[in-house]
């Protein structure tokens, strides 16, 4: 018995560390097709004060637009969140994208 879950527990291990490396490899191929200037608009320093900007009420945030980036940026972009959240999370978030498309900012 003790086996078995020493065995699950690897497999899970194993499981979550594939994703968090194809996390670390999407960010990194995202990173990568950014231009300079966008760059700056899209890293931030871990002490910087506007990782703590967000919220789900609209307000004014550094960053850049998704709908500035070129289309393998989106590509890239969209990788990285599909290796970040959930099918459940990707799913709520293209529907987001298609309300506000439909109606507008």
């Amino acid at each position: 018995m003790k086996y078995w879950f020493l065995v699950s527990l690897l497999c899970i291990i194993s499981f979550r560390s594939h994703a968090q490396n194809q996390t670390v490899v999407d960010a990194k191929e995202f990173i990568a097709q950014l231009e300079q200037n966008q760059k700056a608009k899209t890293v931030f320093n871990f002490s910087s004060a506007e990782r703590f900007n967000w919220h789900f009420v609209p307000r004014e945030r550094l960053g850049i637009s998704f709908h500035s980036l070129s289309k393998s940026q989106r590509e890239a972009a969209y990788n990285l969140l599909k290796s970040s959240l959930s099918s459940q999370d990707i799913q709520k978030l293209l529907a987001l994208w298609h309300w506000k498309m439909y109606y507008g900012k």
